[in-house]
C-alpha cells in the first residue's frame, strides 16, 4: 500500500513536469536557470518547511486535502517524496531512493532562506 502511494506521489511530481508549458515555465522562473523540478515545485506552490540535516523540506498541498513532503538535497542535487498526509492528517512515510535533480542547487529551492529544523 505504501509503495502504491509512493509511486502515485512520484507520478504526480514527474507527470507535472510534462504538463508545464514553456511559456508558464519562463514566466515562473525568468531570473534563474531552467530546472524541471524547481519549475514543477513552483507551479505546485510548494512551501519551504526548513532545512534538516542538509536536506530542504518542501510541502505541497493536495487538491482534495492532505499534503506531500518533498526532500531536496542541494549538495547532492537529488530529491524524493518523503511522506504524504491524507485529508485526515494521517502520515505515510516512505523509504524511497533519491532521484537525480541536476541543476537544482542554483534555483530558488536551494538558494532561498531556510529555517533550520532540529
Amino acid at each position: 500500500m505504501i509503495s502504491i502511494a509512493l509511486v502515485m506521489g512520484s507520478a504526480l511530481l514527474l507527470g507535472g513536469i510534462n504538463a508545464i508549458t514553456a511559456s508558464s515555465a519562463g514566466k515562473a522562473m525568468a531570473a534563474e536557470p531552467q530546472q524541471a523540478l524547481a519549475i514543477l515545485l513552483k507551479q505546485l506552490d510548494a512551501k519551504p518547511l526548513g532545512l534538516y540535516d542538509g536536506v530542504r523540506l518542501l510541502r505541497i498541498n493536495k487538491p482534495r486535502g492532505g499534503s506531500l513532503t518533498v526532500s531536496v538535497s542541494c549538495e547532492r542535487e537529488q530529491w524524493r517524496v518523503q511522506n504524504s498526509d491524507n485529508p485526515q492528517g494521517r502520515p505515510s512515510f516512505y523509504d524511497a531512493p533519491f532521484l537525480a535533480a541536476k541543476g537544482i542547487s542554483s534555483t530558488w529551492v536551494c538558494t532561498g532562506p531556510a529555517r533550520v529544523l532540529q
